[in-house]
């Protein structure tokens, strides 16, 4: 039996799909393409016709895709950018009209998913997850599938681009010192965070984070010039990594930043918002570390269609 998920989000939109044979999954195809649906949705929360286009663009693939496969069953999702949007039914139809059948997945669904499949994967008991994604972020603290804490901050890495980054001084670079783009963001994240997550240490849950910024970290740390999961996924990200790409990244010109081994090219932009809220984020909540999961929500998207299947 094959399975497929796809996950429309504000940033990325991406494809799996996967082999049940008995109790086992076993993944035969992953894409990841960066869209930007969210782009400019800050300003009056509308979805724009080229970040739209872009996206039915890569829907249209994968469609091809699940035939090519012959997948069984799917489960099509978007989340925070489309849950905004004011024109979403112009949005939703268009992709209906492809023959997608497609939910808008709450805000706290997305958090539950994300961490149950990553209960399975890290088998820990005292779990904390990070959705760092481009329109919302997700954070769940949980005792095994108890989840004692849940919060869906709405906040991401394009919104926080589009709000806070000086483009001049992107695309010149400019010492950490000098950059005061990124002490005002790293001000409004220590404030916003204080404010959303009433929450002390964090140090006695295993800290994981899913998404493009924390992945691209371990990526660029290793200097990889061809990404592969097995070398990202279950990496741990230090504080004192947080601080030397920040630091190093606001120097490096938006132009040479996309050159760098392991960052890519269309994440150039938007990786110093994210990388700054996680070193915001452990200074906070006393965390020496990340781990990098590639157990997202593309994951959590396929438990919970196995899930609906055996209901049924």
């Amino acid at each position: 039996m094959k399975l497929a998920s796809i996950d429309i989000g504000t940033n990325s939109t991406r494809l799996l799909i996967v082999e049940k044979e008995k109790d086992k999954l076993k993944p035969i195809l992953k894409k990841n393409y960066v869209t930007r649906l969210g782009e400019g949705l800050i300003k009056e929360n509308i979805l724009s016709e080229n970040a739209i286009e872009r996206t039915l663009k890569v829907l249209k693939e994968f469609k091809e895709d699940l035939k090519k496969y012959n997948v069984d069953k799917y489960i099509c999702a978007c989340t925070e950018a489309v849950r905004r949007a004011k024109n979403k039914d112009e949005f939703l139809k268009k992709v209906e009209n492809l023959g997608f059948k497609i939910e808008i997945l709450p805000d706290y669904m997305e958090a539950k998913l994300i961490y149950i499949a990553n209960l399975k994967e890290f088998k820990k008991d005292k779990l904390l997850t990070i959705d760092l994604g481009g329109g919302s972020t997700e954070v769940v603290c949980g005792y095994k599938e108890n989840i004692e804490f849940l919060k869906s901050l709405k906040i991401g890495i394009v919104t926080l681009y589009e709000k806070f980054i000086d483009k001049e001084l992107e695309k010149k670079g400019a010492p950490y010192e000098k950059r005061e783009d990124i002490k005002n963001l790293e001000k409004f994240l220590r404030d916003f965070l204080k404010k959303e997550l009433p929450l002390k240490s964090l140090k006695e849950y295993f800290p994981i984070s899913v998404g493009g910024t924390i992945t691209s970290i371990v990526a660029m740390k290793k200097k990889l010039t061809e990404y592969k999961e097995e070398l990202v996924h279950g990496e741990k990200v230090y504080l004192k990594d947080f601080k030397y790409f920040c630091k190093i990244l606001c120097e490096i010109p938006l132009e040479k930043r996309k050159n760098i081994l392991g960052l890519h090219p269309k994440r150039a932009d938007v990786i110093l918002p994210g990388i700054c809220f996680y070193k915001v984020f452990c200074e906070l909540f006393n965390l020496d570390f990340i781990v990098a999961s590639e157990k997202s929500l593309l994951w959590g998207l396929i438990y919970y269609l196995l899930e609906r299947e055996n209901k049924n």
